[in-house]
């Protein structure tokens, strides 16, 4: 560099690595793949969209390269264009399958990350209304408002209804995607226009390359492989490159070209129908995107596909949802749009089921993490979802390295902690145990693995003495540290492991009890020392670090882990300095990587303000009800100007999952010692007089019903357990409101020690005993 004269250049590289704490590992080698796609994306992205201005754009490109836009962002120093304004789609697929599709917010049909994308347009009275610059004239939503598939409404202004609706569904085998658009003449007069359908060389996030494209016989075939399948032949198909413009702009009074390749991969094509409808006349226009391979041979079982199986397949879909949206837990929500959400989230989230794996995203992120994973598992277990769950184990400890690391990446060390607790959390909610004997010697490896890092510190005189290496960590707290939340998740995993082992009669070496005691006694002599430098401000994240939005990661030790109680002091205080300097607009803002309004660090501080009885968290899950998406989606981050996506993928898995997590423990919360119900119920539900509760909850203590019905002027709850084991555990029921001076009374005796019931009005909370019976009622008199 000096040689260069680029002597200036030469602080900057070595600053670079002394950014964070000394580590083995600098970065995780598995984020450069990441790093490079988006690298070279974001360069291609930036030289064909600025040399091809007249060409429609996706809709985040036409947004955020328009100076008009409130999503503007200039190009400027940066070579790379990356959507940063709406960075939204909504994932569609088959549970259990690795495919899946992608529906940006006007309708744009992606079949798979990084490839080209189609899109429906309407040519009328003059107008070209393509759904990229149809801003404002766009509408969304779920069929049905909660079942996975999406319909697009478009507005034209001319008495033309236009809409589609996009599903994937199985076909003899085939994993199909329907495109069915349907055109209705609203008017008084006869409509005649266009409609098409184009081929784009894009996608929502990056350039889309097609090389060679091709249409023969109703089929658009894209880079030689199956693409598109049209059940009605078009009236005029034309293919055109950079060179010759966007096909949509196309005269027809020239011959189109059916094919064309380009090394610049910027090909587009169009298929066009001439259509005339009377007054309220309507027409359905219906394409196949395929995911396997389609043949049209003559003999191709393809071939009887048409409108009308399309239509008899969909209403077997239709059923098929609706009877998977009836397994496992059972929730009544008197709230209209929480109820949407949640049913909603339910019903989509096998999307992010692979079969062997679960992933964070369909695009960015779909490969599998163990972070993302352990969240995912945990909310199919609360859905009681158990056959989601145990298939996912074989594939961890399948890759589990010979030194007893999980990893998921290199440089990141939260995992080992993270298997052992998901593994046991699910154990203990369907009494699994002696299904996992065979794991025991991987398990224990496992612990050792932590026990070997812990012990190369131990000696340090450094403020991490004990803990575990400096490392990314969970990727969104900065650079390699001696995070918190890394030693949280290790200490959580193996007292879990043990009192898993101890429920299984399982015999574990003597060593890990007493290494599990001075691990301990090292982390917490970390987080004093900690604490007490920042002066009682809150907890850092790390012995290293002052006060910032990464200290958000530390309530993960409250809530899920139980490492600390709700009202110890470093969290309250931590609460407040997070709640003062980080949220806004009703979120979680983490200013770290994400710089966005992150929805799942959201739920991670509602859960612990829910845990202290702070009703604040009633405000973020409004939020967060406030800032999805037409199709209750959320990307990983949120733009705070924009309120489209700005990073990661943009339907996030580990979002979806901390959703109905949270939904779900606000009817029910089982915590290590204690069962509690309706701790998150809001009382403005009561008002409304209309009755709630759940069905079928499988938690770590047993099986939980109960409906709250209004009689009167008392609520009745009735309630049902099952318990999983002899063993029971004290049962509250918290009061959303006030209690009157009248005693709530259990009807008809059925309570058979009336010691049993008592009042702990203090707490806000009637304790229902541990009790031997397992159905019981009782009447709330109460004033809001």
């Amino acid at each position: 560099m000096r040689i260069s004269r680029k002597a200036h250049l030469i602080p900057f590289w070595e600053t670079l690595s002394h950014m964070g704490r000394p580590s083995s590992v600098s970065f995780p080698p598995e984020l450069f793949e990441q790093g490079w796609a988006l690298l070279l994306s974001g360069i291609n992205n930036t030289l064909a969209i600025h040399s091809n201005p007249q060409w429609v754009w996706p809709y985040w490109v036409e947004q955020q390269l328009n100076p008009s836009s409130p999503s503007f962002i200039p190009t400027g120093v940066n070579i790379m264009t990356v959507n940063l304004s709406h960075r939204n789609w909504t994932s569609l697929g088959l549970a259990g399958s690795k495919k899946e599709i992608m529906v940006d917010p006007v309708g744009m049909l992606t079949l798979k990350p990084y490839s080209w994308s189609v899109f429906p347009y309407v040519k009328s009275e003059g107008k070209i209304h393509v759904p990229p610059r149809m801003d404002g004239s766009v509408e969304q939503e779920l069929l049905d408002g909660v079942l996975p598939g999406v319909r697009t409404h478009y507005r034209t202004g001319s008495g033309l209804q236009w809409s589609s609706e996009i599903y994937v569904y199985a076909d003899q085998g085939e994993e199909l995607v329907a495109l069915r658009n349907q055109l209705v003449n609203s008017s008084s007069e006869i409509k005649t226009f266009s409609f098409g359908l184009s081929i784009r060389p894009y996608n929502p996030l990056t350039l889309g390359p097609l090389n060679k494209l091709k249409y023969k016989n109703r089929l658009w075939r894209a880079n030689r492989e199956p693409g598109l399948l049209l059940l009605s032949e078009p009236d005029f198909v034309h293919v055109s490159n950079r060179d010759r413009g966007d096909p949509i702009f196309y005269k027809h009074g020239l011959s189109g070209e059916p094919e064309r390749y380009s090394l610049s991969g910027i090909v587009a094509g169009i298929s066009e129908y001439q259509i005339t409808l009377r007054p309220n006349e309507s027409r359905e226009l219906i394409c196949l995107g395929t995911l396997g391979k389609i043949d049209l041979h003559p003999n191709s079982k393809f071939q009887y596909i048409d409108a009308r199986s399309v239509r008899l397949a969909y209403s077997g879909t239709r059923e098929l949802w609706k009877s998977q949206s009836l397994e496992g837990l059972e929730m009544d929500i008197p709230q209209d749009d929480l109820s949407r959400a949640f049913q909603a989230v339910r019903n989509r989230f096998p999307v992010f089921d692979d079969g062997e794996y679960f992933t964070p995203g369909t695009f960015v992120y779909h490969q599998t993490w163990i972070r993302d994973s352990v969240y995912m598992m945990s909310a199919c277990d609360k859905m009681n979802w158990p056959q989601r769950v145990a298939g996912k184990f074989e594939l961890i400890f399948k890759n589990q390295l010979p030194n007893g690391f999980f990893r998921s990446q290199t440089g990141e060390w939260d995992s080992n902690g993270q298997v052992l607790w998901a593994l046991a959390s699910h154990c203990r909610y369907f009494g699994k145990g002696g299904e996992y004997t065979h794991l025991l010697p991987k398990l224990i490896k496992g612990v050792r693995w932590i026990m070997q890092q812990t012990e190369k510190s131990r000696t340090t005189r450094g403020l991490h003495a004990g803990l575990l290496p400096a490392g990314f960590s969970a990727e969104h707290f900065g650079p390699n540290d001696h995070y918190f939340w890394d030693n949280f998740w290790s200490l959580a995993g193996i007292r879990d492991f043990m009192e898993l082992a101890k429920d299984s009669n399982w015999k574990l070496p003597e060593w890990i009890e007493e290494y599990y005691e001075g691990y301990c006694s090292d982390v917490w002599a970390a987080l004093d020392h900690a604490y007490e430098k920042e002066a009682g401000l809150g907890l850092p994240c790390s012995p290293y670090r002052r006060m910032d939005s990464a200290a958000i990661g530390n309530l993960v030790a409250v809530d899920h882990l139980e490492l600390f109680g709700p009202n110890e002091d470093w969290v309250g205080k931590t609460v407040q300095f997070l709640w003062e300097t980080n949220c806004r607009q009703g979120l979680f803002f983490q200013q770290i990587i994400h710089t966005g309004l992150n929805v799942y660090l959201s739920i991670q501080l509602a859960r612990v303000m829910m845990l202290r009885g702070d009703q604040r968290f009633r405000q973020i899950l409004h939020s967060i009800l406030k800032h999805a998406t037409p199709t209750w989606t959320w990307p990983e981050a949120i733009h705070p100007r924009t309120l489209g996506g700005c990073m990661g993928d943009g339907d996030h898995g580990w979002a979806a999952a901390e959703f109905l997590s949270l939904v779900r423990d606000m009817y029910v919360k089982d915590l290590r010692e204690s069962l509690h119900l309706g701790w998150g119920l809001d009382p403005v539900w009561f008002s409304s007089r209309k009755s709630m509760g759940l069905s079928n909850a499988v938690t770590r203590h047993g099986t939980v019903s109960y409906r709250l019905n209004p009689r009167e002027d008392v609520w009745e709850l009735e309630y049902n357990i099952v318990w999983h084991q002899a063993k029971r555990v004290p049962v509250y029921f918290h009061l959303p409101f006030s209690l009157s001076k009248r005693r709530p009374q259990a009807s008809l005796s059925e309570l058979p020690n009336q010691n049993l019931l008592t009042l702990e009005a203090d707490q806000g909370c009637i304790c229902l005993g541990p009790f031997n019976q397992i159905t019981s009622s009782l009447n709330l008199v109460g004033a809001l």
